[in-house]
């Protein structure tokens, strides 16, 4: 049975999580208080509870240890070797302007490019199929080493995508896709049953 870890992105966690600890939760929605880790969290349970069991072992990898980004993605990756694939979750956020999903990949990992084309092509055709707005496809894009977030892609053992669908602090997408988290779950479900283990 193909094991598949999904991480919601965007946690740092020192040891302890008391005195010390260290929560940033990643990038804001342009709501101005919901953070990547938040949001994806509770997305990514959604997608695990929708998988039957007996099809595929997902796990939900939520804490991080680490003192920067760099360290908790180290971390993380540590965490999730044993799996057949592993989805790093992220919204995007750069001016408030920007729009369109992208799913990023080791740039020598063929494996990793045909698993971000397939949920970039799911996104798109859910989409289509709800009658979205055309939100730009900005595609699957291969990660190198001065690429941020390419030490989960290249760090992690199993097949490896960090896949970010829409521009958090874009207003227009963030009321999209708040309203709409069901087509985020369906994207991961169908991605992952669609690869059904027939990459590794």
């Amino acid at each position: 049975m193909p094991y598949v870890a999904a991480t919601p992105g965007g946690l740092t966690t020192l040891a302890g999580r008391g005195g010390g600890s260290t929560n940033d939760g990643g990038a804001i929605s342009a709501d101005g208080s919901t953070n990547e880790w938040s949001f994806w969290r509770h997305v990514a349970y959604m997608a695990k509870a929708a998988i039957p069991a007996f099809e595929h072992d997902v796990r939900v990898y939520d804490v991080y240890s680490g003192r920067s980004y760099t360290e908790a993605m180290t971390d993380c990756a540590k965490q999730v070797q044993a799996a057949d694939l592993a989805i790093e979750l992220h919204f995007n956020a750069y001016d408030g302007g920007a729009q369109g999903r992208e799913a990023f990949f080791w740039h020598r990992s063929t494996n990793g490019e045909e698993f971000a084309k397939i949920l970039v092509d799911t996104q798109g055709r859910l989409l289509r199929e709800a009658g979205a707005p055309e939100f730009p496809n900005r595609g699957p894009k291969p990660a190198n080493f001065d690429t941020r977030g390419s030490q989960f892609l290249r760090k992690t053992r199993p097949i490896a995508c960090l896949w970010e669908p829409f521009f958090g602090d874009n207003a227009e997408e963030w009321e999209f896709f708040e309203a709409n988290e069901g087509l985020l779950v369906a994207c991961l479900v169908e991605a992952i049953e669609a690869w059904g283990g027939g990459l590794v």
